[in-house]
């Protein structure tokens, strides 16, 4: 396995941006990504060192840290400071809020003294960043040193999109620190939305009293739009929820009993397969959660339900599936194994030998056809909808690219591949080596979202279809899709 290094944050604008070209510019690293990615996609090579950042990921970061390739640095920034930032690419509008701060910064205190869990001050680092190198280097001796971080802008290779984040290249110094003072209305206006910042400032050690309110008295209040919305929508909430188990608990089956593993990719019916995996399996094989909808199919169809991936809250997850009750959403608990478990970090828990001994198996799906599938699963409910919006999004995002799940990053590890476009035939073949009809036991869920039929390639434009093939190439050429 590799050695992952994430950082997180309060919220975006906090200088994750700056902290992450400062540390792949500093220290010695095999593989970083030209700005954000989400922390699940990430692939590499063994024993190499990888730093990432994406600040919002914060939400998912107590359900993996008992991950132990995993690091995480946090940065707490001054809540004022951030809600008057603007970023490069909307300068027009205020960027976060006070609702993102305070959802993100709760997320993070749990993991407070963690082992692999360093908080880091934004204030500090720009103030003095050879000293938050050496905390870094304290936490985690096994970073190589290759400049000073106070030296960074003199070896920085930046990509364009940091470069737009981080307005240019120049040395690390405190100059955005405490320009809140120069946006007192937006002060104002974020307060009387979120309500007062004073016990958040003092918890953080910002402030030691509401006194620094007083330069507030008779502002008026700058009600200019935020970039994030300042109030989260119900379905938004519950959307999130489901979101976060999926990221931090990828779908997958361990079946002691039966002697396999499988390893779930994205929109390519993995679900199906789980709920008909699901009706064979004993009491001691691992189910990780889907979504509520899925699992009363599996519950219809008399699958096992989730069991022996977390422990503690079980138990209320199937009683609250049994009764019917979304509220299960709230009682989930998020353990080492999980839902799109990548087959790496399975082999990990499970150990190599296991992992060797069992049958493993996995489904792909032409790269073209999982874009429009994701285009339309991500804009179910909405009534006035954009596809091409959908597929930047999509593109933007790459939820489509699935072979970091059952590869490792080079080529796959499993001992077998079901393609989704010969599925009657490859789970004919499946069930054959499972000793199973999974045909005669296997649903068809997900799949009302999906309206315009036609095929992918003739939605796509081509310019469309070679990003596609570029980040896809592996699968491409495992599968021997035409491009």
């Amino acid at each position: 396995m590799f050695k992952h290094i994430h950082i997180v944050a309060c919220s975006p604008r906090s200088g994750t941006t700056l902290l992450h070209e400062a540390m792949v510019t500093c220290f010695r690293t095999n593989k970083h990504y030209d700005h954000e990615i989400r922390f699940h996609l990430v692939t590499a090579k063994n024993n190499d060192v990888v730093i990432t950042k994406r600040p919002k990921d914060t939400l998912y970061m107590p359900g993996v840290i008992d991950d132990p390739n995993l690091y995480v640095i946090y940065v707490t920034r001054d809540p004022r400071d951030v809600i008057v930032s603007r970023h490069g690419k909307s300068e027009d509008m205020y960027y976060s809020n006070i609702r993102l701060w305070r959802e993100l910064h709760a997320c993070a205190r749990s993991l407070f003294g963690h082992d692999r869990f360093l908080n880091i001050r934004y204030e500090d680092f720009v103030n003095n960043p050879d000293a938050t190198q050496s905390q870094i280097t304290a936490k985690f001796p096994w970073l190589e040193k290759q400049h000073k971080f106070s030296e960074y802008h003199e070896h920085a290779q930046v990509s364009e999109k940091s470069k737009v984040a981080m307005r240019g290249v120049r040395p690390i110094g405190p100059t955005s620190v405490g320009v809140w003072r120069k946006h007192l209305g937006r002060i104002v206006q974020q307060q009387a939305i979120h309500g007062t910042m004073t016990p958040d400032l003092v918890a953080c050690g910002y402030e030691s009293s509401p006194d620094w309110e007083v330069v507030l008295d008779g502002v008026l209040p700058d009600k200019s739009n935020s970039w994030y919305p300042e109030k989260k929508p119900f379905w938004q909430r519950i959307s999130q929820s489901i979101d976060a188990s999926r990221k931090i608990a990828q779908p997958m089956i361990v079946s002691h009993s039966k002697k396999f593993i499988f390893v779930k990719t994205r929109k390519t019916s993995g679900t199906s397969m789980e709920v008909s995996l699901s009706q064979v399996c004993g009491p001691d094989d691992i189910i990780t959660p889907i979504s509520f909808e899925d699992e009363l199919v599996r519950l219809d169809m008399g699958g096992t339900l989730p069991q022996n991936y977390a422990g503690l809250g079980e138990q209320r997850y199937r009683d609250m599936i049994k009764a019917r009750k979304m509220k299960f959403l709230r009682a989930r608990r998020r353990g080492k194994f999980f839902n799109h478990m990548p087959a790496v970090a399975i082999r990990e828990y499970v150990g190599k030998k296991t992992y060797d001994d069992y049958f493993t198996f996995s489904i792909e799906r032409h790269p073209y056809e999982k874009v429009v599938s994701h285009i339309y699963y991500h804009a179910r409910g909405k009534k006035n909808w954009s596809f091409d919006k959908e597929l930047e999004r999509v593109l933007k995002k790459k939820y489509y690219v699935n072979y970091p799940t059952y590869s490792d990053g080079e080529k796959p590890i499993v001992d077998f591949i079901v393609n989704f476009d010969n599925m009657q035939e490859d789970l004919t073949t499946l069930g054959d080596r499972l000793k199973f009809d999974i045909v005669a036991h296997y649903p068809q869920t997900k799949h009302k979202f999906r309206t315009n039929r036609r095929p992918a390639s003739e939605l796509l434009s081509q310019k469309v279809k070679d990003q596609i093939y570029k980040n896809c190439r592996i699968e491409f050429d495992a599968m021997g899709y035409e491009r």
